[in-house]
């Protein structure tokens, strides 16, 4: 459950289309060792799954619903989320 508390702003680092959503790969170098796949995230306050880790990022997968309905869709890359 989100706390409310921000704990890290990321970075846009990556966003590609698959089929049935909007992937964002997004740069954490606070909460990145805390992470694993399946966590929930708040990203601009939308809670996402987590999908995929790297080393200092991790990538969620946003659906159409609801990136037509947030600024997940519009954001660009190098952004701040």
């Amino acid at each position: 459950m989100f706390t409310g508390i921000v704990q890290e702003v990321g970075i846009l680092q990556k966003k590609e289309r698959r089929e049935d959503a909007l992937l964002l790969t997004i740069q954490s170098r606070i909460l990145i060792g805390q992470l694993k796949e399946g966590d929930s995230i708040a990203v601009n306050g939308v809670c996402l799954t987590v999908e995929h880790l790297f080393k200092d990022a991790f990538k969620v997968a946003v659906t159409a619903e609801t990136f037509s309905k947030t600024n997940l869709g519009t954001t660009h890359v190098s952004s701040r989320c």
